[in-house]
């Protein structure tokens, strides 16, 4: 190596190249813990005008409960149970400083892996929740029909569906 020559470990040479210091962001999906509760039900409060208590998510512990974890922060949870033959998402939903990032989709794809002995996945959205009626079908969910007045305010839920393997 000559000198007044940064050389880096691979042999390479810096002079003239601009590196930026970047930050590697390491996602995993992973089953929900005790501990992420808080983080879970701070998410559920910036995601929903009628939100879970925190106690609920406790019941859930049991079930097909994941958390996206981005270096030690929860960026979003799915729940899901088993119905027979089909499962059921019971919430979903992705802290807003992480939605359209990719998030969602690992959580639904992690579930429906690890939903195995299913043919098909089931949900309920509200019918004005346009965000979250678009996000489904992005994933391969189909509107199956209406349940009215399913929530308490009145309002109409959409059903929707997707085959397992779709």
């Amino acid at each position: 190596m000559r000198r007044g020559r940064r050389m880096d470990w691979w042999g390479g040479n810096r002079e003239g190249m601009d590196f930026k210091r970047q930050s590697i962001f390491i996602l995993m999906i992973r089953q929900c813990t005790e501990g992420d509760i808080p983080q879970v039900a701070g998410i559920e409060e910036l995601s929903f005008e009628h939100p879970y208590p925190a106690f609920v998510f406790k019941k859930y512990l049991r079930a097909v409960f994941l958390v996206s974890d981005e270096n030690g922060k929860i960026t979003g949870y799915i729940i899901g149970v088993k119905m027979g033959g089909r499962g059921l998402v019971i919430s979903l939903a992705v802290h807003p400083e992480y939605r359209r990032k990719g998030h969602g989709r690992k959580l639904i794809e992690a579930l429906m892996e690890e939903m195995d002995n299913i043919s098909v996945m089931e949900l309920q959205v509200r019918i004005g929740n346009k965000g979250a009626l678009e996000f489904y079908r992005s994933v391969g969910f189909e509107r199956k029909g209406i349940i009215p007045s399913y929530y308490g305010n009145g309002e109409d839920a959409v059903l929707m569906f997707r085959r397992k393997g779709q």
